[in-house]
C-alpha cells in the first residue's frame, strides 16, 4: 500500500508539472500575441504618420500653385501612387476627383451621402462617421472600409482652398498591403509557428522527462526495499553467530556474555525445585526495543549493548549468585542467602543504572523472594508476572 501511495504521489506531480507547463505555454501566446498586436499598431502608426507628411505635402503644393479645380485635379493625378496608395479630391458636398479616370467616371458628382450608401452596397462600413468627419473640416486619419474585398484603407485627409473654395485632399494607402510589402504579417506568421512548436516541444519533453523521472525514482525504492530486505538478512545472520548455543549440552555459558545459558539456567532451578532452600532472589531483566535498535544501528552495535547489560548484572551480583542470558534480550539473576530488601534494591538498581547508560534502548525489570512457604516455581512466576508488568507500564 505504501508504494502505491508514493508512486500516487509521484503520478500527481507529474500531471501537476505538465499542467504548469501548459499554463506557461498560454501565457507565452498570450504575451506573443500582445506584443505582435503592440507591433501592427506601431507600425500603423508610421504609415498613418507618413501619409499624413505626404498629404500635407501635396495639398500645400496644390494650394499654393491650382488657381481652379481643374489645375487642382491635374495635381492630384500626378500625385505619386503604388499598388496601395490612391488620391482623392472632395468639394464641400461631392466627389471631384478619385483613384483614377475611371472611377472618377463612376463615382463623379456623388454626394457624401450617395458615397456612403454606395460603400456600404459594397459591403463596406463606418462611411457615415467617414463623411461626418470631412464635414467637420478639420484633418484627420481614419481606418474605413469602403470595400469588402479589398480590405480597409488606411486613410488621412487635409483641408485647402482653392479659388476661394474649400476642398478636401486625402490620400488611401491599404495596411494589408504595407504589411505584406514590409513582411510583417510573414514574420509574425513564422513567429507564431516557432513558438507553437516550442511550447509542444516544451509540453512533450517535460511530460518525457517527468516520466522518465518517476520511473527512476520507483527503481530507486525498489532497490532500496530490495537492500533493506538483504541488509536485516544479514543482520539477522550475524547475529546468530554471537547468540548462545542453546542446543550443545556440552555447553553452560552464553558465547557472547559469558554468563550462563539458559539450559544451565533451567537445570539450577529444576535441582532448586528438589530441595527445600530458602532466601533466594530472582531478578529478571529484558531489552523491549532490541529488534527496533536492531533494524536502526545493526547487530554489532546491539550485540555492544548486550554484553555491556552482562557486564552490569555481573558487578552487581555476589560471588554466590547465578546470573544468566536465558533468551536474546532476556537475563534473570538467583541470588543466594539474600533478603526480599536487597532483592528489590538489586532488580532497581540495575533498571535504573542500564537506563542512564543506555537512554535509546528500553528496559524493564521484575523481581520476586522465595520464603520457606513458597516454591522456586511459584516465586520465578511471580518475577516473571513482575516484569510483564513494568514492560506494560514503561
Amino acid at each position: 500500500m505504501k508504494t502505491n501511495s508514493k508512486a500516487d504521489k509521484e503520478l500527481v506531480k507529474i500531471i501537476i508539472t505538465v499542467v504548469m507547463t501548459v499554463i506557461f505555454c498560454i501565457f507565452v501566446w498570450i504575451f506573443l500575441n500582445s506584443q505582435t498586436s503592440q507591433l501592427s499598431k506601431g507600425y500603423i502608426n508610421g504609415i498613418a504618420k507618413d501619409n499624413e507628411y505626404i498629404v500635407t505635402a501635396i495639398a500645400s503644393n496644390i494650394a499654393s500653385s491650382a488657381t481652379n479645380e481643374d489645375q487642382a485635379v491635374e495635381m492630384i493625378q500626378s500625385a505619386p501612387v503604388s499598388g496601395a496608395r490612391y488620391w482623392f479630391l472632395y468639394s464641400s458636398e461631392s466627389l471631384v476627383f478619385e483613384r483614377n479616370m475611371d472611377t472618377t467616371a463612376d463615382l463623379g458628382g456623388m454626394t457624401y451621402k450617395e458615397l456612403a450608401e454606395y460603400y456600404i452596397r459594397n459591403g463596406g462600413s463606418g462611411g457615415n462617421e467617414y463623411f461626418d468627419l470631412i464635414n467637420a473640416g478639420e484633418d484627420f486619419t481614419a481606418v474605413v472600409l469602403k470595400d469588402r474585398p479589398l480590405g480597409s484603407e488606411l486613410i488621412s485627409v487635409t483641408f485647402i482652398e482653392v479659388a476661394g473654395q474649400k476642398y478636401c485632399v486625402g490620400t488611401s494607402v491599404l495596411p494589408s498591403y504595407m504589411f505584406s510589402a514590409g513582411k510583417i504579417g510573414e514574420r509574425i506568421f513564422y513567429l507564431r509557428i516557432m513558438t507553437l512548436i516550442m511550447c509542444f516541444v516544451t509540453i512533450a519533453l517535460t511530460a518525457y522527462l517527468s516520466s522518465a523521472n518517476r520511473k527512476k525514482a520507483l527503481y530507486i525504492r525498489i532497490l532500496q526495499n530490495d537492500l533493506a530486505e538483504k541488509n536485516i538478512l544479514v543482520q539477522e545472520q550475524g547475529e546468530r553467530l554471537f547468540e548462545s548455543d542453546s542446543d550443545d549440552s556440552d555447553k553452560s555459558d552464553d558465547n557472547l556474555t559469558g554468563l550462563y545459558n539458559r539450559k544451565f539456567f533451567e537445570a539450577i532451578v529444576a535441582k532448586l525445585a528438589t530441595r527445600n532452600v530458602e532466601n533466594i532472589g530472582i531478578v529478571y531483566l529484558r531489552i523491549n526495543n532490541l529488534t527496533a535498535l536492531n533494524y536502526e544501528s545493526g547487530f554489532a552495535s546491539t550485540n555492544r549493548l548486550i554484553v555491556e547489560t552482562a557486564k552490569l548484572i555481573k558487578l552487581n551480583a555476589t560471588d554466590k549468585d547465578i546470573c544468566a542470558r536465558i533468551s536474546r534480550n532476556e537475563f534473570a539473576m538467583l541470588k543466594f542467602e539474600t533478603t526480599y530488601k536487597l532483592t528489590v534494591h538489586t532488580a532497581q538498581k540495575l533498571y535504573t543504572e542500564l537506563k542512564e547508560k543506555h537512554p535509546s534502548a528500553i528496559f524493564s525489570e521484575g523481581s520476586s523472594y522465595k520464603r520457606k512457604d513458597v516454591t522456586i516455581e511459584v516465586a520465578i512466576e511471580a518475577a516473571w508476572t513482575a516484569l510483564n508488568k513494568t514492560e506494560e507500564r514503561d
